[in-house]
């Protein structure tokens, strides 16, 4: 049995727990905290599931400045240093259109992404979450995403009522082209 059919919980307890985080360093007058806001060590529950991205010309494109170890292996490769156009195949225009979105929003935003082919699902979920950073408290410069791939068996119908408790946005992609396979 590959990775990929095994059953992992949900993870949205610990992408609640990283927002509430990135909440609780927002200052008092509303503005976005900045990367220098953020401490490492405070964060270390979550940090192999970390990417940080840089902002290029206001959500024209997305540098990859650190991609979580955990990422790295879940997907095979290591996309530090990377564009978010680099990503394989047709996925980066899910991720720059969620970066776009979490820069519109000034907040976090979270997301899963599932893939079913003939009514079952192919492919582990992906559960996320994207907040933006300004350095100025103003100007999103940056984003910080938590995701986490987790295997789904059974009842999508029961995934999606929690991942709609977690108020989480869920793209359900039915019969995908074969590049998602």
């Amino acid at each position: 049995m590959t990775q990929s059919h095994v059953a992992t919980p949900s993870r949205w307890a610990d992408i609640l727990a990283f927002t509430a985080y990135w909440q609780g360093k927002r200052p008092a007058d509303g503005r976005l905290p900045g990367r220098a806001d953020l401490d490492p060590l405070e964060m270390k529950p979550w940090l192999g599931h970390l990417s940080i991205l840089e902002v290029v010309d206001g959500g024209r494109d997305f540098v990859f400045r650190l991609y979580g170890t955990d990422l790295a292996e879940a997907v095979g490769f290591d996309m530090t240093g990377k564009s978010a156009a680099d990503y394989p195949g047709a996925r980066s225009q899910v991720l720059v259109r969620t970066y776009r979105a979490a820069i519109a929003a000034r907040r976090p935003l979270l997301s899963a992404f599932v893939v079913r082919f003939a009514g079952r699902i192919v492919m582990p979920a992906w559960e996320r979450v994207v907040a933006p950073l300004a350095s100025d408290g103003n100007t999103v410069d940056k984003l910080i995403v938590l995701a986490y791939r987790v295997g789904l068996e059974g009842d999508i119908a029961a995934y999606l009522a929690a991942a709609e408790a977690a108020e989480a946005a869920v793209a359900v992609v039915d019969d995908p082209p074969v590049e998602w396979l």
